[in-house]
């Protein structure tokens, strides 16, 4: 989007060593969206891939052609640029793989080591437009000819540089160490620089970044990152001079204590003990015992006792019930208590905000609740960057993917109740769809956003709100051969000194923002004090688009316990 901070975020086979490591990328690129910034995700081959690669073509040939070859070794890269937009997908986040022909880098010389003399950017822009996470595959581009071309071992943070400069964006290459180290990070003593020139980086040789995207960096000014996964800190190499860092000791794990092992539930707990070197979970609360054992979750965490989890002195207490009460009950004793809060419960939020904000002033403790509105698409983290950095007039928003899935059967001709029951059959809708249907659920959502993006206090009930037994299925079959939909729009304007708010629905274009979210995708549109207009989507519902919402607060929360802030 015009004006939009963008990074270029580099992943390596040091991080990227399996596809059981695709989710902590998918987290890294999802905290810097969260935190407003258009992101490119670069990727080498996974772990092993290029060399099992090059082993396959010095069977097949005794002496492979170049071109020939290149061609063969760059599926390492492909493979992996389309594992993690899958892995993005699943987490619902948007996103486009491109292969190296969209790409745009186009290079001269050697087949294997080529040099990179121009790009062409138009599809790396036009998915960032659509607010799509760009996966390219690094290490490969274009010649000339169109032929296949690759950029020598190392490649893809040449890859990386290249596109940071052309787009104007800032570059971070993510390894496995928390930057460039004077001596072998991990040995007594080995001391990380925070700033380090370009000169003195190359002289260091291609421990840590290629030499070539180096040289190339330093010729046209260009700043590099080099930083670990999740970490603020990070290793700047420009012009210098030469300074170590003061780090300290890594922290403890987070102690975490968990409210339901339900649909979301489970999918955060996975998250959490898939990251135990960040978080250890001290017990997880839920209702039946046995089916959530059942279900997945660890005998040995799980209690029917909602109270025992926050005896165990958790640092991170997270919510996941859904349900008002014990929700709110459970979130206000951690608050009061210290325990910082995360929580998907929109019901909790809405309805007991000034309690449960009261509890967390009253505890010093934080509370986040970027899961309750939107899922993966970064609804309330955007309102409230945007609210303190330019001001929001009006926002609106398709925030309820059940309401999408009834009125696009309804366009194609179905009836109102034909539709909820198909709802129903494919896991659409509740067995009681009324809080969807009725609108009350995009009220309970808008409620939370107008708080965030306008700082007002809004109940729910405020809400002006016309269901979706109001909608005609006429009106919806007509608008759809007319190139628009119907979709249960919830908006927020600016009136006097107050706040219009209402849910109903209304025919928008087929093609445009908020037309184009279907099932549970969600989409969002925020009007600014200066004019402009910023757009977020994602999908909004569902087990691992919650949970990575979830986890998204779970990680800020710990950088904030260890004195990193809160935010890239």
């Amino acid at each position: 989007m015009p004006g939009q901070r963008l990074i270029v975020l580099k992943f390596g086979s040091s991080v990227l060593a399996t596809e059981r490591d695709l989710p902590r990328a998918v987290a890294e690129i999802d905290r810097w969206r969260r935190a407003g910034w258009g992101v490119v995700a670069v990727v080498s081959a996974l772990r092993g891939g290029t060399d099992r690669l090059l082993a396959d073509a010095g069977r097949l040939a005794e002496r492979p052609n170049p071109a020939s070859l290149a061609s063969l070794v760059a599926t390492g890269e492909q493979y992996a640029a389309a594992a993690l937009a899958l892995a993005l997908d699943r987490a619902g986040l948007a996103s486009r793989a491109l292969d190296a022909a969209s790409l745009g880098l186009r290079t001269v010389g050697d087949p294997l080591d080529g040099v990179v003399v121009g790009a062409r950017l138009g599809a790396v822009r036009q998915a960032l437009q659509w607010d799509e996470v760009v996966v390219a595959p690094g290490f490969v581009a274009r010649d000339g000819a169109g032929r296949t071309s690759l950029l020598g071992r190392g490649g893809s943070d040449y890859t990386a540089v290249c596109l940071a400069l052309a787009l104007g964006a800032r570059c971070r290459l993510v390894k496995d160490v928390r930057g460039v180290y004077a001596g072998a990070p991990g040995l007594f003593g080995a001391r990380r620089y925070a700033t380090l020139p370009w000169d003195e980086a190359l002289a260091l040789g291609a421990k840590v970044v290629q030499p070539k995207a180096l040289r190339y960096a330093a010729a046209h000014g260009l700043e590099i990152e080099v930083a670990r996964l999740d970490a603020d800190e990070a290793t700047r190499i420009g012009r210098g001079p030469a300074a170590f860092a003061d780090d300290d000791d890594a922290p403890p794990p987070v102690r975490v204590a968990l409210l339901g092992a339900g649909t979301v539930g489970l999918g955060v707990l996975r998250h959490l003990l898939d990251r135990s070197e960040r978080f250890e979970v001290v017990g997880v609360a839920v209702r039946d015992a046995s089916r959530a054992v059942a279900r997945g979750a660890p005998s040995r965490l799980v209690m029917t006792d909602i109270d025992e989890p926050l005896r165990r002195a958790p640092d991170l207490a997270i919510e996941a019930c859904g349900e008002l009460e014990p929700g709110a009950r459970w979130m206000e004793a951690a608050l009061l208590a210290g325990v910082h809060v995360a929580t998907v419960n929109k019901t909790a939020v809405s309805r007991a905000f000034e309690r449960l904000a009261g509890a967390a002033a009253a505890g010093g403790a934080n509370w986040r609740f970027s899961g309750a509105v939107g899922g993966a698409a970064p609804i309330l983290a955007a309102a409230r960057r945007l609210r303190e950095d330019q001001g929001v007039d009006s926002f609106e928003a398709v925030l309820n993917g059940t309401s999408n899935f009834v009125l696009d059967r309804m366009s194609a001709g179905a009836s109102f109740d034909e539709a909820v029951r198909e709802a129903q059959a494919l896991g659409f809708a509740e067995a009681d769809p009324a809080a969807d249907l009725d609108g009350v659920d995009a009220a309970e959502k808008l409620a939370i956003v107008a708080r965030e993006a306008f700082g007002g206090a809004l109940h729910p009930d405020e809400v002006r709100r016309i269901g979706l037994r109001a909608s005609d299925g006429a009106r919806c079959v007509r608008e759809a051969a007319e190139g628009r939909r119907v979709r249960l729009v919830a908006s927020l304007r600016r009136k006097g000194g107050g706040l219009i708010a209402e849910v109903a629905p209304r025919e928008v274009s087929a093609h445009g923002w908020l037309g184009l979210a279907r099932e549970e995708w969600n989409a969002a549109t925020f009007r600014l004090h200066d004019g402009s207009v910023v757009r977020v989507r994602g999908r909004g519902a569902g087990r691992w688009p919650t949970a990575q919402a979830a986890l998204a607060d779970a990680l800020e929360l710990s950088r904030a316990r260890a004195g990193a802030g809160v935010a890239p």
